[in-house]
């Protein structure tokens, strides 16, 4: 959702479909496509006032506009050559997104996309299908951490400039797809059997 409207990836399309404002029903014509490449959208996600549409081989970044008709207008020079391999792979930060392009190499938004990820990283990425892939975001006392999920092979967690391992009991990997903060600064991560507490360590690098 983003000024009102409501916003939708047809599968295996360039189209990003928009409601009216305020409506939950999509018309056929409502629409408008990625335009840099003829690549399928993979995702898309907002953060703050923008639009990021992710194709396979690139991502395109769009604000809301006046035109009722047209209410989404790509910016100039605010295209990048590097796609989305994995539409679960995208997670909306509180400093930004990231996600896992299609070279398998992780990045976030930095006003221009950073590259994060270590060759340990990418290299877990390359030897795995993407289908596979989910990640999700999380910020306790000022860390912003981005979680990625490899399957089930491994959890990789990524905050202050390290990266480090996250299991659960019984588990390799934390077998998690998402989380919320509470009021007493726990972080709780739900899957599809339990939920549980997660208190934020200090990444070790590897």
């Amino acid at each position: 959702v983003l000024n009102g409207y409501f916003l939708a990836v047809r599968g295996a399309s360039q189209r990003c479909y928009f409601s009216a404002v305020g409506g939950i029903t999509f018309n056929a014509l409502d629409y408008f496509s990625a335009e840099t490449q003829p690549d399928e959208l993979v995702n898309i996600a907002t953060h703050g006032d923008e639009l990021w549409m992710f194709g396979q081989s690139t991502v395109e970044v769009y604000v809301p506009a006046p035109d009722p008709d047209a209410p989404f207008l790509r910016i100039n020079g605010r295209i990048f050559v590097m796609g989305c391999a994995a539409r679960d792979g995208v997670a909306r930060l509180d400093d930004g997104l990231a996600w896992v392009g299609q070279d398998r190499v992780v990045y976030h938004d930095a006003g221009v996309p950073v590259r994060i990820s270590t060759e340990t990283i990418e290299q877990a990425l390359v030897a795995n299908p993407t289908a596979d892939l989910t990640a999700w975001g999380y910020t306790v006392e000022g860390h912003i951490t981005y979680v990625l999920n490899i399957g089930t092979v491994a959890t990789f967690a990524f905050a202050n400039g390290k990266w480090t391992q996250f299991d659960g009991p019984g588990y390799d990997y934390l077998p998690a797809w998402s989380s919320a903060r509470l009021t007493d600064g726990k972080v709780v991560v739900g899957e599809d059997k339990k939920v549980a507490a997660l208190a934020i360590a200090m990444p070790e690098a590897i």
